[in-house]
């Protein structure tokens, strides 16, 4: 129902399956992080960085096992993108910093994307760019478009100076 916009259907859902979670830690951190991405494709992104920082506190114990990596990984990206989405960049850099240290990532060329605009905004161009031309050569071609452009807009800053 997310992925159709029905944002009410969702959140009853989810209420359903916290119900149903409120014996089970493991479960209940996956329905409560589904909670907060809810509140991010909502558009609600400082409300989804309060719930991804309680859930980083809240399951410190849960994300700091092995088996649960992939938990982890999913919670600091989704982290990182709601930081990013509210203008928080400079918050958002070292979450983005840690997923990049990983082999592999899921949706790495919006990550890139996203990491690559944050340095930017912190001032940090140099660093953005190499994500930017990596990005350019993704499957997607929107986001290798965006790459392309914010690459050409540091040339040109990098020219004038």
């Amino acid at each position: 129902y997310s992925r159709l916009q029905n944002i009410a259907k969702s959140r009853e859902l989810l209420e359903s399956a916290k119900m149903c979670a409120i014996e089970d830690r493991d479960l209940l951190s996956q329905v409560e992080m589904s909670e907060a991405a809810l509140d991010a494709l909502n558009g609600q992104d400082d409300l989804a960085c309060k719930k991804f920082a309680s859930l980083k506190s809240e399951y410190r114990d849960l994300l700091a096992r092995p088996e649960n990596d992939d938990f982890a990984v999913e919670l600091d990206s989704r982290f990182a993108c709601a930081l990013y989405e509210s203008g928080r960049y400079v918050e958002a850099i070292p979450l983005f910093e840690g997923l990049f240290k990983r082999e592999t990532l899921a949706d790495k060329q919006r990550l890139q994307v996203s990491f690559a605009f944050a340095l930017i905004r912190a001032g940090r161009l140099s660093e953005a760019q190499p994500l930017l031309f990596e990005a350019m050569t993704g499957d997607d071609p929107s986001l290798a478009q965006t790459a392309s452009d914010y690459l050409s807009k540091i040339e040109k800053t990098s020219l004038k100076l």
